[in-house]
């Protein structure tokens, strides 16, 4: 299975509205790994879960470096989701 990951971050992270939340300097990685633990646990929240990168930025002052993490989390968690069933089905024939 091929995925577009860094494709779909690079658009997000600089071409979206997410783009006011997320540019800047700095990493957080406990943000990127629970991001991505969640959204590999539960891709089907991912949706909701990006746009509110926005809203926490709006109402709570969310550093970019953490909405910039907890992004690059949550589409690396979807991937892992996307591959894990993937590999399960192809298993399952």
């Amino acid at each position: 299975m091929t995925c577009m990951t860094g494709e779909m971050f690079t658009f997000l992270n600089e071409q979206s509205v997410l783009k006011h939340s997320t540019l800047g300097g700095g990493w957080d990685t406990n943000a990127y790994l629970v991001a991505a633990k969640e959204s590999q646990d539960n891709p089907e929240n991912v949706a909701g879960s990006l746009f509110s990168l926005r809203s926490e930025s709006l109402l709570n002052q969310l550093p970019p470096a953490v909405a910039r993490a907890r992004l690059s989390g949550m589409l690396v968690g979807l991937e892992l989701a996307a591959t894990r069933k993937s590999e399960r089905d192809t298993r399952s024939r």
